[in-house]
């Protein structure tokens, strides 16, 4: 466990704490947007898009920025963008003027400042552990991730009934700040990255390893599936299982320890990733994905939530250490952007089709289907590679 001492525990640390704030910051905008007098429904899923969709957008451009300049300074520059919406947001709440159209201009700086963020905070890693340590440190990262996303609705609902969204963005705007006062001595430094491009670019590199492409199909079609099942659960606890709101917060919960579980088990290892594990790990989730269709009682499907969610999260921090480990160091925050498209795509681009697919089959029925359809991709690449 010596890696996880020293700056780079104060590192994670600071991940974490930065990831938590993202997640707050996200639920604060939405309560803050609920806040605008007569606020239409369809600038909810506005919101929401300027969130999510420049990481889609921007993520390869912003990362191949990061290859040219030191990585940490872009992270910092990053949290520094989001503890400015956070206060100004903090502004907002406290005039208690809010108004449409700042919500939707601050929800789309957050939305480019996670792009800047997102692909960077991963291969920034390569920079601060020896490659033997890389699997631990990228799955390191990607637990603060997962934890974020659990922790930070959470820790934003709590604040928020307690203290009101003033607290809830002043508590994200702190969490952000104490990530760039960890970054900040180093920062400067050009560690890693920060180098003039010699080598080829970033479609060159995946052109260039066949490995590399692989990996992104796996990863690809397993985020059609494992981002999306939380509104597959959503559907399914209440309409085949017909629980209540407390057993839907049980299965959100049963696909974050799952999530947990999936970093931690990447984290512990210290094997080298190979394109097979990736392959593997795809599998693995299309299989939980099918299990949960197949469940004939709420507690076996509980269980086999806690399986989707970390086959996914085993498969995608497999994948981010693999690239980490092969890509020259020029382009690798070109190439991590890439990843981050080919993971995060399967939200915008498989939850339209996972509702329709409710509506059509049920959310169970759909669930198994797609969960085959991840199986028969991976296992044919699998198949054609050997």
């Amino acid at each position: 466990m010596s890696l996880f001492r020293g700056w780079f525990l104060a590192y994670v640390v600071g991940a974490l704490g930065s990831g938590t704030g993202i997640w707050m910051l996200r639920l604060g905008q939405t309560l803050a947007l609920l806040q605008v007098p007569g606020v239409a429904g369809w600038s909810v899923g506005v919101l929401a898009a300027l969130q999510t969709v420049p990481v889609v957008l921007l993520a390869p451009v912003l990362g191949g920025v990061a290859d040219r300049v030191p990585r940490l300074a872009v992270l910092l520059a990053g949290q520094s963008v989001m503890a400015g919406v956070a206060v100004t947001e903090v502004v907002r709440a406290v005039a208690g003027t809010p108004v449409l159209a700042h919500s939707l201009v601050l929800a789309g700086v957050l939305g480019c400042a996670a792009a800047l963020d997102q692909p960077v905070r991963t291969s920034a890693v390569a920079d601060l552990v020896p490659v033997a340590d890389l699997p631990r440190g990228v799955g390191a990262v990607v637990l603060t991730t997962q934890l974020g996303r659990v922790l930070g609705p959470a820790a934003g609902a709590l604040l928020t009934a307690v203290r009101g969204t003033a607290a809830l963005f002043a508590g994200c705007a702190a969490l952000f700040l104490a990530f760039a006062a960890v970054l900040l001595p180093r920062a400067r430094r050009r560690v890693g990255s920060g180098r003039p491009r010699t080598g080829p670019g970033a479609w060159a590199a995946l052109r260039a390893d066949p490995a590399l492409v692989l990996v992104l199909w796996f990863v690809g079609w397993g985020g059609l599936v494992g981002p999306n099942l939380t509104t597959l659960a959503t559907l399914t606890v209440v309409g085949e299982f017909g629980g209540d709101a407390l057993a839907v917060s049980g299965a959100a919960l049963a696909l974050a320890v799952g999530a947990v579980g999936g970093a931690l088990w990447t984290t512990a290892g210290r094997r080298t990733p190979m394109p097979g594990t990736v392959g593997a790990g795809a599998v693995a989730c299309g299989l939980a994905a099918a299990a949960s269709g197949a469940a004939p009682t709420f507690p076996v499907y509980l269980g086999a939530l806690v399986l989707c969610g970390a086959t996914s999260v085993f498969m995608a921090s497999q994948g981010s250490a693999l690239v980490q480990v092969r890509v020259p160091d020029e382009v690798r925050g070109a190439v991590t952007g890439v990843f981050t498209v080919a993971l995060v795509a399967g939200v915008p681009l498989g939850a339209p089709l996972m509702g329709l697919g409710a509506d059509v089959l049920g959310p169970r029925v759909t669930a198994a289907v797609a969960g085959g359809l991840v199986v028969l991709a991976a296992a044919a690449a699998l198949a054609r590679r050997r």
